[in-house]
C-alpha cells in the first residue's frame, strides 16, 4: 500500500511539475528588433539513471527566440537546474547529494497554427559540482522535443504552458 501511494504521488507531482510556465511577447516574434525573450520556470521528475539517486528537478531559464521565418524562430537558451536528492538510496540508508547542472540548448521554434507551438533544441548540460558527485564527465547531451500553447495576457504578454 505504501508503495501504491507513493507511485500515484510521484504521478501527480509529474503531471503538476510537467508544465513549464514563461512570459513572452505577444504576436509570436514582434518585438522591435524581432527577437523575444522569455523567462520560465522549468520543473519536472528525474527519469533513467538520474531517478536512482535524484527524486525531482526544480530550476529557471532564459530563452531568445530570433526569426527566421514565418512562424518559425532560432532559439537559444540557457538556465539553471537542481536535481534534489534521494535520502535513501537503494535500500542502503546513505543519501545522495543535490546535482547542479547549467544547460545550453539551441534549436527551432515553430507555429504550425495561431498559439500552439513545437519546438525542439539540444545542447550540452554542464555539471556545476562534478567533484562532489564523482562524475566522470562534466557534460552530457541534452535533447528537449516541445509543445506548447500561449495565451494572451494583454497587448505585450502571453502565458506559455508548455511541456518538455
Amino acid at each position: 500500500m505504501k508503495t501504491m501511494i507513493k507511485n500515484v504521488t510521484m504521478l501527480l507531482a509529474f503531471i503538476m511539475v510537467a508544465f513549464n510556465v514563461n512570459a513572452q511577447t505577444l504576436n509570436n516574434f514582434a518585438t522591435k528588433d524581432g527577437v523575444t525573450y522569455i523567462l520560465g520556470m522549468d520543473n519536472g521528475i528525474t527519469s533513467g539513471n538520474a531517478a536512482d539517486l535524484h527524486r525531482y528537478v526544480l530550476g529557471g531559464s532564459a530563452e531568445a527566440n530570433i526569426p527566421v521565418a514565418d512562424n518559425t524562430a532560432f532559439t537559444a537558451s540557457v538556465g539553471y537546474l537542481n536535481f534534489f536528492h534521494k535520502d535513501n538510496i537503494y535500500g542502503t540508508g546513505r543519501r545522495s547529494k543535490d546535482a547542479h547542472q547549467l544547460p545550453v540548448k539551441a534549436g527551432i521554434k515553430y507555429f504550425p497554427v495561431s498559439s500552439l507551438f513545437l519546438q525542439a533544441e539540444a545542447g550540452g548540460g554542464f555539471a556545476l559540482n562534478k567533484s562532489d558527485l564523482n562524475y566522470d564527465k562534466a557534460v552530457a547531451f541534452i535533447y528537449s522535443p516541445q509543445i506548447g500553447y500561449q495565451l494572451a495576457l494583454n497587448e505585450k504578454s502571453v502565458l506559455i504552458a508548455s511541456i518538455r
